[in-house]
């Protein structure tokens, strides 16, 4: 296909136009018939740059943004996820029954503790919490983080603050598990990788539909599904930070009725994280500043382990190849000394990474 034209080449496609219908005419530097022609090729340079660009947004890798989310909606009827927000279970407790019953109503408050800016995530009730005359618990409450995205995937027994004055002040709040399924509002590459994926599900029943199926859930980030020998198949799902809720479960069961052959027995489990820490020695040229890679080299390996999927195994050879890559020029080694050997996790294990140390 033939290049698009430059800007020169506009204004010399002008210039040689003005002398087809005017010979006579004298296109002088500085000279106000230069400075129209130039107006003229700036213009129409304009608007071959908009239509190479709109162009270009026909096709997944050109599109971005807006024009990607539109492109998906248009050809596969695909709309991009938003970010998500994390839920999870409380628990509340008192230490007697002295204020009788009462309820902790829905809508009521609660959040970690403040970090060291003094900064805390907060947590919505959604549902109210009774407690009968004799009741001193631990009674469970479903809660909704009140920020969208990964932040809110908080560890166990650390939503432990109740912000609102509930009847009894002696009640206390935890979440015995995890906080699960927040997510960010879906990337571009995210939105092309499934746009790729489409065309493999279209023949549902599949082991790759199923677990596209399952990302229809908007925190379900991570799907693995294996077809077991004596018949059936189970899919393993977890959110971003490699958990899963049993509201999660569910809502994947529910969906896959979709994607599932007639007949077919389909499990749906929770993936489980299995933290592992890296420690590796680097040789490196002389001069080499080790002290700036070294962030950028955690970076990398992180990216490495948090692209794994459930139950896929972390090999050696892909850390040294991760780590090498931040400098192939400067890094001429680099040696893994944790994991001592390729790591494969359980079929429901999600591999994620733990401490990455550089060994000096």
């Amino acid at each position: 296909m033939a290049d698009t034209p430059s800007f020169d080449d506009l204004f010399l496609i002008g210039k040689a136009e003005q002398i087809v219908n005017r010979p006579d005419l004298q296109v002088l530097e500085g000279d106000v018939s230069e400075m129209l022609l130039m107006a003229a090729a700036a213009m129409a340079d304009k608007c071959v740059e908009d239509s190479a660009r709109r162009f270009r947004a026909t096709y997944v890798d050109g599109a971005a943004g807006d024009e990607l989310t539109q492109l998906a909606s248009d050809h596969w009827a695909l709309v991009r996820f938003d970010a998500v927000k994390s839920t999870g279970s409380v628990e509340f407790s008192r230490s007697d029954d002295a204020a009788g019953a009462g309820v902790v109503a829905a809508g009521t408050v609660l959040a970690t503790q403040p970090d060291v800016n003094g900064l805390s995530l907060r947590y919505i009730l959604d549902t109210d919490v009774n407690f009968g005359l004799a009741d001193t618990g631990p009674l469970v409450g479903t809660v909704t983080a009140e920020i969208e995205g990964i932040g809110g995937n908080v560890l166990s027994d650390t939503v432990t603050r109740v912000v609102d004055n509930l009847f009894d002040s002696s009640i206390t709040a935890t979440n015995p598990s995890v906080m699960v399924g927040g997510s960010e509002s879906e990337t571009d590459a995210e939105l092309r990788e499934r746009v790729r994926e489409f065309p493999a599900t279209l023949s549902k029943g599949t082991l790759a539909s199923l677990e596209y199926g399952a990302k229809q859930v908007p925190s379900v980030k991570n799907t693995t599904a294996v077809e077991e020998l004596g018949g059936g198949v189970t899919v393993y799902v977890a959110d971003a930070s490699g958990n899963a809720s049993a509201s999660m479960v569910a809502a994947v069961v529910e969906e896959l009725i979709n994607w599932r052959c007639a007949g077919t027995v389909i499990t749906v489990e929770a993936g489980v994280p299995l933290l592992h820490d890296v420690e590796y020695t680097l040789t490196v040229r002389t001069g080499t500043n080790v002290l700036a890679l070294t962030p950028i080299i955690a970076a990398s390996i992180e990216g490495l382990m948090n692209s794994l999927k459930i139950g896929e195994t972390l090999y050696l050879s892909a850390i040294q190849t991760a780590i090498r890559n931040v400098d192939p020029v400067n890094i001429t080694e680099a040696v893994i000394s944790l994991p001592a050997a390729n790591q494969e996790p359980s079929a429901f294990e999600l591999i994620r990474p733990g401490t990455i140390t550089r060994i000096v």
